[in-house]
């Protein structure tokens, strides 16, 4: 509607003017409108995101190296197993090695097999496990598998067949996308630009495009999750047919064969037929009829299925985790519920439940940055609010149907809330769990932000929905997935040692370290130390050894390691080739109750671990250049404290250059006999960093000249002036041992630092600024006893 303005003054055909720009604009904006309309209702337009969803889908299963996702090792095995020998896997034997998928229902492992049927998978090859990826935290490798040579393009054999596996994967969420754009139209029938849309979120919703291109049955399960939900609006659309009850009854048993979730699905089509009873009006006596109708083709589709495991295993419902409460008798757990019913709790599930749900790559344990997660967050804060404003503006068959839709999700999500309740873990809730509603929750997710925007702006609205989304998924192949399975660059060898530190030592007969980098130079306790190493291969290796980096203090006291293969696994010592130089970098946790200030140290090790012991092994020797044994320790830097100490408030009895003062000297005896040793006991106060490595001289002294000496660095080297800031007070304890012989008499002790280079000793001051003598400073004097 166009408001106009009257003014008495205005002319009666200046009016008509405005009246006649007002009429062209509003013919413009309709014609606009029905050209936008026009261009939603165009097949072209499912198709093309069809097809872009497939390409996608084939770049995500061909980047996303062989076995690095969620439990594709277990899945493609039981697809092996069924195309070699013509039979469902024994449930109570474990057919693979790594996480063992055989009590799964076999619908899309017989799908998958009949996919591989043509290829000879008889190398049989099996994935070689980078242990210390185990803990998620990706410092230590994303890939829980070593990937050698033989997994590249052109592929072969069990490589092959596995890549054809995951195309049926891509294939079948495409044919979610499609299910996804029939339950916008179904719902909403006059604004072809809300199935787009929900498409579009679909199609390119990252993790939605990961699951797909993978070996895993959560892929059909989204199909056959999205047909139950297709058909239970076809229900509350209009009064049930016969064949509208048997698809829902098909889909159902399709479900029941695909995953135990579908399971959930049960209560949902009971949902579904007592809502469309009271849409359509109808009797409990047609209620039941439908309900026969529906439930008995399930059953008839998915009852085989645990028939033959209540013959074969004695129960209807097996799963490998014996532990798995849906397979259990419910048990009473209050506890659980009382213990979970708290918002951290809560806050955790849900947010871990929305990274996930939108992007959590390889095993979990590759993840967007916390930015782009906050992003999507915030679009599907007004997403979510506009679903809810749509809700209780829409009235009949619409506001009926996004009801189905919330019921159908919250049903999906059930089995593994319960799960994490049982548990007290809500980190089992995984996003990838929600995926089987993507196209109810992509449908209200449109739906809520096309609810703010007039409708003849939601085609547009598509469009704008599908460049971001369509970008990001087109990127993250590239820029988040490939990279963390990527090789170090092959450098040569004046391009590795750039920078570096040279040090030579040989490990073994196939591994050379070259060089080595400290980064930083200065660290606390708790905090990260990257060090970065130089290796050549020497000679092939068939084995996959493990290099330990620690960190020591000056005593050699170990005080944080990580322990990892080389390239964090993406480049194991067995695929090294002789003459391979390239850089690794490893992150060395310092533990917080290192000692500080003090020095610290690198020592590496390499050593063949096993499975259950992937920290220890037999470790390598190792030589330098002439072949003589060494201790492979290294390099150093500064452990300084959180805090650093103040300066004792102890007056100041010496000084030394310009930086040292000494506080306090303390002897342990003043009488000793020939052969026995003295202690003394010195404090430094540091106020302002010495810049090089010093040695302390203690002497005692007989009509001037020195008797006897203990020269040696601060604290026997553990601790180098260098490395001395200011604001530290530093004690260090020498013993000086009175040589046999030693003629009985007084002794004057002095000490001072010099440098062990040139012999320089630092200048040595009194507190009152008087030069010492010879630059030493007086400690008092010693009896020497006969």
């Amino acid at each position: 509607m166009v408001r106009l303005r009257y003014n008495g003054d205005v002319r009666t055909a200046d009016l008509l003017v405005g009246d006649m720009e007002a009429s062209r604009q509003l013919s413009r904006l309709a014609h606009l409108a029905s050209r936008w309309q026009a261009l939603a209702q165009d097949r072209r337009w499912p198709a093309l995101i069809l097809a872009l969803h497939l390409i996608l889908g084939a770049i995500y299963s061909a980047v996303v190296p062989l076995w690095e996702a969620y439990d594709e090792v277990g899945h493609f095995d039981y697809v092996r197993y069924v195309a070699t020998y013509r039979a469902l896997p024994p449930a109570d034997q474990k057919i693979s090695e790594f996480l063992d998928e055989s009590h799964q229902p076999p619908l899309y492992y017989i799908l998958g097999a009949i996919a591989i049927s043509w290829i000879d998978a008889s190398d049989q090859l099996k994935p070689v496990p980078n242990f210390h990826a185990r803990d998620g935290t990706g410092q230590r490798g994303f890939n829980l598998f070593v990937h050698g040579d033989n997994e590249r393009f052109p592929w072969r054999g069990t490589v092959l067949a596995l890549h054809v596996a995951r195309l049926v994967s891509v294939v079948i969420t495409t044919g979610t996308l499609w299910l996804t754009y029939l339950i916008g139209r179904k719902l909403f029938p006059g604004h072809p630009a809300m199935a787009l849309g929900a498409m579009t979120v679909s199609a390119f919703l990252p993790q939605f495009l990961f699951i797909g291109a993978i070996v895993n049955n959560d892929s059909l399960m989204t199909l056959v999750s999205s047909a139950v939900l297709l058909a239970g609006l076809q229900l509350i659309h209009r009064p049930p047919r016969g064949r509208d009850l048997a698809a829902l009854g098909a889909a159902l048993g399709l479900s029941l064969l695909t995953k135990n979730n579908g399971l959930a699905f049960i209560p949902f089509v009971g949902l579904t037929l007592i809502l469309a009873a009271k849409q359509h009006s109808a009797s409990w006596r047609r209620l039941i009829l439908w309900g026969g109708v529906a439930f008995g083709v399930a059953a008839l589709l998915g009852g085989p299925w645990y028939s033959y495991n209540l013959v074969r295993y004695g129960r209807p419902i097996i799963d490998r985790a014996a532990e798995n409460p849906i397979i259990r008798t419910v048990e009473p757990f209050g506890e659980s519920v009382r213990e979970t019913a708290s918002l951290g709790w809560m806050a955790t599930l849900i947010n871990n439940t929305f990274r996930t749900f939108w992007a959590a790559f390889g095993w979990g344990n590759i993840i967007y940055p916390d930015g782009l997660y906050l992003a999507l967050g915030v679009v599907c804060l007004v997403g979510l609010a506009g679903a809810v404003w749509m809700a209780f503006r829409s009235e009949g068959y619409v506001r009926l149907g996004l009801v189905l839709i919330l019921i159908h999700a919250l049903l999906v999500a059930s089995l593994a809330i319960y799960r994490a309740v049982y548990f007290r873990d809500p980190m089992l809730v995984p996003g990838r769990y929600l995926l089987p509603s993507v196209a109810g929750l992509g449908l209200m997710l449109f739906g809520g932000w096309a609810t703010w925007v007039r409708p003849i702006w939601r085609p547009m609205l598509a469009a704008g929905v599908a460049v971001p989304l369509g970008v990001l998924a087109l990127v993250t192949p590239w820029m988040t997935i490939a990279p963390a399975y990527a090789r170090p660059q092959m450098l040569s060898l004046a391009e590795a040692m750039e920078g570096m530190n040279p040090v030579y030592l040989r490990f073994g007969d196939g591994m050379e370290l070259l060089g080595y980098q400290i980064s930083p130079e200065r660290i606390t306790p708790g905090e990260t130390l990257w060090v970065t190493l130089v290796w050549r291969g020497r000679a092939q290796m068939r084995e996959n050894y493990t290099v330990g980096i620690h960190l020591l203090d000056g005593y050699l006291r170990d005080w944080g390691q990580i322990d990892m293969y080389p390239g964090r696994g993406n480049y194991a010592t067995s695929l090294w080739r002789p003459g391979d130089i390239f850089r690794d970098t490893y992150p060395v946790r310092l533990r917080p109750n290192a000692p500080a200030p003090a020095m610290g140290r690198i020592a590496v090790g390499v050593q063949l671990s096993q499975p259950d012991a992937p920290s220890v092994g037999t470790p390598l020797p190792v030589t330098d250049e002439q072949g003589r044994t060494v201790t492979p320790i290294f390099g150093r830097f500064k452990i300084a404290p959180v805090t650093p100490f103040p300066l004792p408030s102890t007056p100041v009895r010496f000084r030394l250059g310009e930086g040292l003062v000494l506080t306090e000297i303390e002897l342990s005896a003043g009488v000793v006999h020939p052969g026995e040793a003295v202690q003394v006991r010195l404090t430094w106060g540091v106020q302002a960093p010495v810049g090089a490595d010093y040695t302390v001289f203690l002497h005692a002294l007989s009509d001037g000249e020195p008797r006897f000496q203990a020269d040696r660095p601060p604290l026997e080297g553990a601790y180098p002036t260098g490395l001395w800031e200011a604001g530290e007070v530093v004690t260090d304890t020498i013993t000086l041992t009175v040589p046999s012989g030693t003629p009985p008499g007084r002794y004057r002790l002095v000490t001072g630092l010099y440098d062990p280079q040139t012999g320089a000793r630092l200048p040595a001051f009194a507190a009152t600024g008087e030069r010492q003598p010879g630059d030493a400073l007086p400690l008092g004097e010693i009896q020497v006893a006969p």
